[in-house]
C-alpha cells in the first residue's frame, strides 16, 4: 500500500469518526452505544470464563457488573507503555491502527489487538491475554514508537503469584500462532534518594525461537505531578540469534492536562554481532560482523484524548541514523489511533 492510500485511509477513518458525534450535548448516540455494547460484551466474556475456570457456572452467583470508574491515571497508563501493560491486571481491550512514513526504507500500514481478561474468581490473579509479540525480541522495552518490526498475535494466560521477598512474578503460557510457549517475568522495586528503580527480568522459552532472555533496568524520578524522567537499560539474547542486544534510552514524559500529554526519547540501540554487509559486497557468515551501537534514534511523541474518553490519537515524528544507512538521516512519522473498550471506558463512566 502505497503512503498516499494508506495517509487518505488514516485520515478517512479518523475524520468520519469524529464527524459521527454532530452534537456535543447529545447524551447517546449510535457510536456510543456501540461502544458500551461491546464493553459489555468484554466483562460478560470476562466473567463467563472466570466462572468456569472457577469452576462456579452452576452456583447462583450474581453477574452484576461493577459500575464504578477506575479514575487512576498515570503517565505509563496514559501512554499506555509496555511497562503498564506488562505490569497491569486491569481489564482492557485496545483496538490500534498506525501508519509509518518514513524517507529511509518502506512505508508500513498495521492494526493491533490487545487485550487483559481478569479470572479473579480462582483466588488466584490469574488473566488471559492477546498481544502482539515482537518477532525479533530486539527493544521491546524502549516504547520508541516505531512499527516496522515483525510481530505476531499471541493468546495465553497470565498469572500473578504473590510478592516474596519484595520480588513480584509474573508466569505466562501461551501460543503465537501453532507455536507455543513459556514466560516468567520478575520485577523488583525500589527507591534510592528520589529515584525509583525498578530491574526486570524476563525468561522464555517457545517452540520456534528456542530459549531466550532480556533485561530492563528503569530509573524513574518524578520531576512534578505531571513530569516523569526515565532512563532505560535494556539487554536481550535469543538462542537461535547470536549476539546480544542492547540499549540505552533517555525518556521525557509531560502531562499538558488531563487529555494531553507529550514526551521526547532519545535512544541508542546496538548489538555485539550486528551483521553489517555493504551493499553490493557478497556475504560471508562472520566476514561484516559490527559490535558497536549501530542507531541513533530520536522521537517526539504528541498523545491526545479527543472526542470520546476511549478514543485517542497519536502523532510521532522522528529521525533516526542507522548503520544500514551508512549513518544518514532517516526522517519518519507515525501517526496512531487507539480505541478502548471495558468497563473503565463505557460512556456512562463519563460526562462528556
Amino acid at each position: 500500500m502505497s503512503y498516499k492510500v494508506t495517509l487518505s485511509a488514516f485520515l478517512v477513518l479518523s475524520s468520519s469518526l469524529l464527524y459521527s458525534d454532530t452534537s456535543i450535548t447529545q447524551k447517546t448516540s449510535y457510536i456510543d452505544n456501540f461502544h458500551t455494547s461491546i464493553s459489555d460484551d468484554v466483562f460478560s466474556i470476562s466473567t463467563y470464563l472466570d466462572k468456569f475456570f472457577s469452576g462456579s457456572l452452576d452456583k447462583n452467583e450474581s453477574m452484576s457488573q461493577d459500575r464504578s470508574c477506575d479514575t487512576t491515571k498515570s503517565i505509563d497508563s496514559f501512554f499506555q507503555t509496555n511497562k503498564f501493560v506488562n505490569e497491569t491486571e486491569k481489564t482492557f481491550l485496545r483496538v490500534n491502527f498506525s501508519s509509518l512514513f518514513q524517507t529511509k526504507g518502506s512505508n508500513d500500514f498495521r492494526y493491533k489487538i490487545r487485550a487483559r481478561l481478569p479470572l479473579s474468581r480462582t483466588k488466584k490473579s490469574y488473566n488471559l491475554f492477546i498481544e502482539d509479540m515482537q518477532e525479533n525480541g530486539s527493544n521491546t522495552a524502549l516504547d520508541n514508537g516505531s512499527i516496522n518490526q515483525s510481530t505476531s498475535t499471541a493468546v495465553g494466560v497470565n498469572y500473578f503469584a504473590a510478592k516474596t521477598y519484595g520480588i513480584e512474578s509474573k508466569y505466562s503460557i501461551g501460543t503465537s500462532g501453532f507455536h507455543p510457549f513459556v514466560r516468567a517475568r520478575y520485577n523488583l522495586n525500589y527507591e534510592l534518594s528520589k529515584w525509583k528503580i525498578e530491574p526486570v527480568q524476563t525468561f522464555k522459552y517457545s517452540a520456534n525461537r528456542k530459549f531466550e532472555e532480556e533485561t530492563s533496568i528503569y530509573f524513574d524520578k518524578n520531576i512534578q505531578d505531571s513530569q516523569l524522567l526515565r532512563f532505560i537499560l535494556y539487554r536481550h539474547t535469543q538462542e537461535k540469534v547470536k549476539g546480544m542486544d542492547y540499549a540505552l534510552s533517555a525518556q521525557y514524559y509531560h502531562t499538558l492536562k488531563d487529555k494531553t500529554a507529550i514526551s521526547i526519547s532519545q535512544s541508542f540501540s546496538g548489538n555485539t554481532k550486528y551483521e553489517d554487509v555493504p551493499y553490493g559486497t557478497l556475504y560471508t557468515p562472520g566476514s561484516h560482523t559490527y559490535g558497536g551501537i549501530n542507531n541513533y534514534s530520536t522521537i517526539l511523541n504528541f498523545r491526545q484524548s479527543v472526542w470520546r474518553k476511549w478514543f485517542f490519537y497519536e502523532v510521532s515524528p522522528g529521525f533516526n541514523f542507522h548503520r544500514q544507512h551508512d549513518y544518514k538521516v532517516n526522517y519518519s512519522v507515525l501517526f496512531s489511533v487507539d480505541m478502548y473498550f471495558g468497563q473503565t471506558y463505557k460512556t456512562n463512566c463519563f460526562n462528556e
